[in-house]
């Protein structure tokens, strides 16, 4: 058995990134974390595709309002970023914790240039005007070797 699995949290944590995570922000909302004297309102980013929202700490709230260019939570929506998890010092000690990263560019949903199915005009050549001149110094040179 998983050992996070007997601990299931309706926040993502760092076990949750083991690989990294590539999401498209959907909202923020403020709301109350943790118990009794300890809990206090904290923004929580929600994604398009996880159901699980991430409390955002000072660290990441900036990355993302650079990422998004906007320190207005209501312009996030729809900024795709990457969450990884990664080790940070906490209290002396080295803790898994969740990252924002920018987005990485998928190259692979990038379509080749549509290849022509007839010979371009002789107008849609660049420098095509010039083969008329072109040809009467190639002869040229060809006259003097």
């Amino acid at each position: 058995m998983n050992i996070n699995s007997a601990f299931p949290s309706k926040y993502l944590k760092a076990s949750d990134a083991e690989e990294d995570l590539q999401l498209t922000v959907k909202s923020v909302k403020l709301e109350l974390i943790g118990q009794g004297q300890q809990a206090e309102q904290k923004p929580v980013l929600y994604f398009e595709e996880e159901p699980k929202g991430m409390v955002l700490n000072k660290t990441n709230a900036k990355m993302l309002a650079k990422i998004a260019k906007s320190d207005d939570t209501d312009e996030w929506k729809g900024v795709k970023v990457r969450i990884i998890a990664t080790e940070v010092e906490y209290q002396g000690d080295l803790v898994m914790s969740l990252r924002i990263r920018e987005a990485k560019r998928n190259t692979a949903t990038r379509q080749a240039p549509a290849e022509p199915t007839e010979a371009p005009a002789a107008d849609d050549i660049p420098f095509a005007v010039l083969l008329p001149l072109l040809l009467p110094a190639t002869a040229l040179l060809g006259l003097m070797a």
